[in-house]
């Protein structure tokens, strides 16, 4: 959606195909890394667009732009996912929110006048509208999540069985697999001890003597049962780990090993320590064809999970072979694959997932009898504020959220437009309420607070910026004097790097979709224990070197320029090549803020040359 922006013609996106992924613990590393790509051209999503608002072009008339529309477009994405506000509860993109916000979109575009987005400024009248018109869907939008939410929860019940035995090993099968490791292992020590023999016999041949060591007896050794096997070797590699390697290839494979369900006690190896067995795989030479113990085991775990797993999903996009008595719709399969695809731990110890559906059932309910109780019941749950006494709150909740609306914009359109800006809650406003400021407050009072609340002031250093930003597991990456702050439990900022704190699923069922309830910094605090860890004098020259704000720079290609040899990155696949480029520094605050260069339509003329 950000590439629609700045309304350039032949903008390409290569984006990986989204697509579910099993168990890592049934596949290669070679299988995992096969990935798949979608070119996508923007200007033919804009032909899309244009088509899409056909019925809106027509009522419009001369006043329908294309450009436009999509700057609209990109406000309204803001209420689904952006990356400085919560997303409006219970609207989701996943559960086509989006498409109901654009039919609600068309409608307000046919009455209103104008647009919304100007460039990065905001019509107020029409956001309100907009919003107006939308929050009549809001118990729609709430009860879909509900049912989205329940039918993921009946779809882990389904799959419980699976959960508990994700790898579909059983116990015979771990136990086999274990010995044969354990076998392959102790013949390794074998061969590798042969090798060391042989090594010390021919040293002693070529000084035209015998060694004693010659007649010492090996262990019992294992022989092949075929003849024409061609003899391993054995190549010890960094880190102690050895690989097998037959005439004319290695192999790989990752071995799942569930130690719980072992009879032989594993706690020996070291191998064993994580439950897996690895071993690198490189293609050396392809003159054998034979299948060493890995590969096959590498078939067999592969077609049983093709057979087993594989066949649950509906490949046929005319839904033929669909039985009627399959119970699990095509939601479900999506909620599945989703669930896969993020590697998200079940749910059922938890609880998160069942306690947020009993509250939006909750809400539903107040809803439908009381619509004024919901407030109370929302605010009171998710903000942790007396509604009865503490109402004026509310309003702070919502003018908050309006300030982001404009800030977010104008981060996208034009620049940032505060360094030090944050919402300080968790969560969004309902969605009625944010429709209704308009009537609780004045509207000219609004627009101007929304106005005044930005101080356009200088990005913080970046090891403050760090300490916003980290765990407390990633503060070792700063400097030791910094690091201290959040690692020792007598400093006045360790409450705000706790490893304890609460998820709220806020509506949606997969852990990407969950609000960490993490604290909020308070910023006086950090920055006056900042001053003292940043002392220079506490900090060497390469950590004071990194603590500096750097330049932006801007690449400009000018045919004028003398070309000049660039030094490739990556010298195995690019070869050193000449360019002619002009490169000019700034820093942000000194970027003027041009409406020109936020284009109304696609530019024309020498601009379109470039791409030509």
């Amino acid at each position: 959606m950000l590439s629609l922006i700045p309304h350039i013609p032949f903008i390409c996106i290569l984006r990986e195909q989204f697509q579910t992924r099993p168990p890592n613990c049934l596949v290669t590393k070679s299988h995992q890394q096969q990935n798949f790509y979608d070119f996508i051209w923007i200007n033919v999503l804009r032909d899309y667009l244009d088509a899409e608002f056909i019925t809106v072009k027509e009522k419009l008339g001369k006043e329908f732009s294309i450009d436009k529309v999509i700057d609209d477009l990109l406000f309204l994405y803001l209420f689904l996912q952006n990356d400085f506000l919560p997303r409006i509860f219970c609207l989701d993109v996943n559960i086509n929110n989006f498409e109901k916000l654009i039919d609600v979109f068309k409608e307000t575009l046919k009455e209103q006048k104008g647009f919304i987005n100007n460039k990065g400024t905001l019509c107020w009248e029409n956001v309100f509208r907009l919003l107006g018109n939308m929050s009549r869907y809001e118990l729609k939008f709430i009860t879909d999540k509900l049912e989205e939410q329940q039918t993921y929860q009946q779809l882990e019940k389904l799959n419980k069985k699976k959960v508990e035995d994700a790898s579909n090993f059983d116990i015979q099968s771990n136990n086999k697999v274990l010995q044969e490791v354990k076998e392959l292992k102790e013949e390794y020590e074998e061969y590798e001890e042969r090798e060391d023999l042989e090594e010390e016999e021919e040293e002693d041949e070529s000084i035209g003597s015998q060694s004693d060591e010659d007649n010492i007896p090996l262990k019992s050794r294992k022989q092949s049962k075929d003849p024409n096997t061609p003899p391993k070797t054995f190549h010890r590699k960094s880190g102690g780990k050895r690989s097998l390697k037959r005439e004319g290839e290695i192999f790989e494979e990752d071995l799942y090993l569930d130690e719980s369900n072992s009879s032989d006690s594993t706690s020996k190896s070291d191998n064993d320590k994580d439950n897996f067995a690895t071993y690198e795989e490189k293609e050396e030479d392809k003159q054998s064809n034979e299948k060493s113990p890995f590969d096959q085991q590498e078939t067999m775990y592969s077609e049983s999970y093709s057979n087993d797993n594989m066949n649950n999903y509906d490949d046929d996009p005319k839904g033929n072979g669909r039985t009627e008595s399959s119970k699990i719709d095509e939601e479900s399969n999506f909620l599945a694959e989703q669930s896969q695809e993020e590697g998200m731990p079940r749910l059922f110890s938890t609880g998160i997932l069942e306690n947020d559906i009993h509250f939006i059932s909750s809400l539903i309910k107040t809803y439908k009898k009381n619509k004024q109780e919901v407030q109370k019941l929302y605010y009171e749950e998710k903000f942790k504020i007396n509604f009865n006494q503490d109402s004026s709150e509310v309003i702070n909740i919502l003018m908050s959220y309006i300030q982001g609306m404009q800030f977010v914009v104008s981060y996208y359109y034009t620049n940032c437009p505060s360094w030090s800006w944050y919402y300080p809650f968790h969560y969004s406003p309902l969605l009625s309420d944010l429709a209704n400021l308009i009537n609780i407050s004045n509207f000219s009072q609004v627009t101007k607070i929304i106005s005044n609340s930005f101080n356009f002031d200088k990005p913080c250093d970046p090891f403050k910026q760090l300490l916003f930003l980290f765990p407390q597991t990633s503060l070792n990456l700063l400097p030791e004097s910094l690091r201290i702050l959040g690692h020792k439990s007598d400093s006045v900022l360790f409450q705000y790097y706790s490893l304890d704190f609460q998820l709220d699923p806020f509506g949606g069922v997969f852990y990407s979709e969950y609000i960490p309830k993490i604290p909020l910094i308070d910023e006086k605090i950090l920055d006056a224990e900042y001053q003292k860890g940043s002392n220079k004098a506490k900090l060497t020259k390469e950590e004071i070197k990194r603590n500096e704000l750097g330049n932006c720079l801007v690449y400009e290609w000018d045919s004028r320029l003398q070309d000049y040899e660039v030094e490739s990155s990556l010298p195995l696949y690019l070869e050193k090549f000449r360019v002619q480029i002009k490169i000019t520094s700034f820093q942000p605050e000194q970027l003027p803020f041009d409406p020109s260069k936020i284009f109304d339509k696609p530019p024309q003329g020498k601009f379109l040359k470039m791409f030509g």
